[in-house]
């Protein structure tokens, strides 16, 4: 499934480059935009599947025609089509893909509470779900990552390798355009400049390969930075707004509280095209066509607003709620958090200054006098949406997070991470598109330099995979880490899951303050419908959910459950399923409808 997903990719490249003639390097960042967004639209009227599938294989009817419509442009085949860029991306969608699906280990807690469980329920609903058939997530997130999967594995199982392999593609696609102005010629400069962008990956902590992730945070800050670097490289093609309506639309499905950095990206692209168009004394009229950049994705995020509320389910991080304050702080905590977060702000600034050199750097090599004012403009929207950017951080930190978050800047590095990755993916846009000769940037004087060098940025991301890699492995013995509490919560189930149908209502009773297992539990009983309860339910609450059940597991048998629990189910006559108890975990399983013993 995954060759066929990949095939169909490339023959969408393919197609695109021959009859619209745009840049070989700039099909796949627009090819899997518009998939999460075709999907999106498809999902919203229950036609995911059919829609998905129809795309599937179209796309691969386009790659074995390709010979033919490629036939007259094969003098153009190496040069136009099969560009040193697309042969590079595809090598590192390979190996790193390879070492993602056989080697990668998902082991955090949002992509195990939140971004896989809702990839599971989405594959098997084959569409939206609502919150009565996955009762045990939050729904209130967009889908747009749990979408993309779903190409790969819509006609398959779903796989946790899977995802992380699809995962790739979020990642190195916005950065494909950064090498389109690369020949064969100088294929070795190509690829010093891609271990260096690979290398900024890996220091950014957006993670690939063997030591792969799902979290949306990397994505989210590559597809911003992505857009804004698709303007700057692709200023040839008359089509530009359409073509950037769509990666704006996917950066808006990728998670929550995105439109504003569509907003920030629009009005960098939209404040470049007044200015130079008034430079040029041509008409302003085309640049509100760019207004789509804004509308459309507002019109997404709207669509799927009105979803949740359909639903009975509240959208997070609303605008109303962000408007009024309420701290849950008191004094002395506020004042800590104040204190903290001053200091955090130490790299933030030294992260300015680096690129204000960067910025000051590509302004001198520029000749164009109208290039460096577009320049300074562009870096200068970016500064004031960056100030505003870290004033609302403060602002939710102080009062819209729970104080042990709070005192903690819990997830500061991540929400920061997006403005430093698109910054970044937007300083070498810039240098590869003001600069006269970018290319020739990264190109070294002697043969053997460039060898040596080369070399040395394989060994250092290398050196680096490995070491995170055994350390995820050695974390498998450790009592307390997450791979640790996987790997006994999927010993517990092995036997249980084979004998309990995936169609069935199982309801997950909890005693202990460790909810990090609850957690896995359920997702391991995906695609089970599974009611989280914890042990704080009235007996009557209890009494009235229990008819609604198949099974019922109590996990981590205590007095407290016994006398809570207990005579209601003796009051039904159910007999006990299966008890295990492994590394001071047990899990007592009821079988709800059948009174025979299995």
């Amino acid at each position: 499934m995954l060759l066929i997903a990949c095939l169909s990719l490339l023959g969408y490249s393919l197609l695109l480059c021959r009859f619209i003639r745009w840049p070989i390097e700039s099909t796949i960042f627009f090819i899997v935009s518009a998939i999460i967004v075709i999907n999106y639209i498809a999902a919203y009227f229950g036609l995911l599947q059919p829609i998905s599938e129809g795309l599937l294989w179209m796309g691969g009817a386009a790659f074995l025609l390709s010979p033919v419509y490629l036939w007259k442009e094969r003098s153009f085949l190496w040069s136009r089509y099969f560009t040193p860029g697309l042969v590079l991306f595809w090598l590192l969608i390979i190996v790193f893909g390879l070492m993602a699906y056989y080697l990668v280990v998902l082991d955090q807690w949002d992509e195990l509470g939140r971004w896989l469980p809702y990839a599971k329920h989405l594959h098997h609903a084959r569409g939206f779900f609502t919150p009565q058939q996955a009762p045990d997530i939050q729904i209130d997130y967009p889908p747009g990552t749990a979408l993309w999967y779903y190409y790969f594995m819509q006609t398959g199982a779903y796989k946790e390798n899977t995802t992380a392999f699809a995962h790739l593609f979020l990642i190195f696609t916005p950065l494909l355009l950064l090498v389109r102005h690369y020949t064969w010629k100088v294929w070795l400069s190509l690829f010093i400049a891609s271990i260096l962008f690979l290398t900024l990956l890996l220091l950014m902590k957006i993670r690939f390969g063997p030591v792969g992730s799902v979290m949306v945070d990397g994505p989210t800050a590559l597809f911003f930075g992505g857009v804004i670097a698709s303007y700057f490289s692709l200023k040839e093609i008359r089509s530009l707004p359409f073509y950037l309506f769509f990666p704006a639309m996917a950066l808006a499905l990728l998670k929550p509280m995105n439109l504003p950095f569509v907003a920030v990206a629009f009005a960098v692209v939209f404040c470049d095209q007044i200015y130079s168009r008034l430079q040029n004394k041509s008409s302003l009229l085309p640049a509100f066509y760019y207004l789509g950049m804004l509308f459309l994705p507002a019109s997404l995020v709207l669509s799927w607003n009105h979803y949740l509320l359909e639903n009975d389910v509240i959208p997070a991080w609303r605008l109303d709620t962000f408007l009024h304050p309420h701290s849950p702080l008191t004094a002395l905590q506020y004042v800590e958090v104040v204190r903290k977060y001053s200091f955090s702000m130490i790299p933030a600034l030294a992260f300015i200054a680096i690129l204000g050199t960067a910025t000051f750097f590509i302004y001198k090599k520029t000749m164009d006098r109208t290039n460096q004012r577009r320049l300074l403009l562009s870096q200068a929207l970016l500064l004031l949406a960056y100030i505003f950017y870290l004033l609302s951080l403060f602002y939710i930190y102080l009062y819209h997070i729970q104080p042990h978050l709070a005192l903690q800047l819990n997830s500061l590095y991540r929400f920061l991470l997006i403005f430093y990755g698109a910054w970044i993916v937007i300083i070498l846009s810039q240098i590869l598109y003001f600069i006269d000769t970018p290319v020739n940037f990264i190109k070294m004087k002697r043969r053997s330099t460039s060898y040596l060098f080369a070399s040395l940025l394989i060994l250092l991301v290398s050196v680096y995979s490995t070491v995170v890699w055994l350390g995820q492995k050695s974390r498998l013995h450790k009592p307390h880490s997450m791979i640790y509490l996987r790997s006994q919560v999927q010993k517990i189930l092995s036997v249980t899951t084979s004998h309990i149908p995936t169609n069935a209502r199982v309801g997950l009773i909890w005693t202990g303050n460790d909810t990090l297992k609850l957690h896995l539990l359920a997702y391991e009983l995906l695609p089970r419908q599974v009611f989280l309860l914890q042990d704080d339910r009235s007996k009557e609450q209890f009494k009235k959910l229990l008819p609604n059940l198949d099974y019922l597991f109590l996990v981590n048998d205590t007095s407290n459950l016994k006398a809570n629990y207990y005579s209601s189910l003796s009051q039904l006559n159910r007999t006990v399923f299966q008890i295990d108890k492994k590394d001071k975990l047990s899990v007592v399983i009821y079988k709800m409808k059948n009174l025979s013993n299995e």
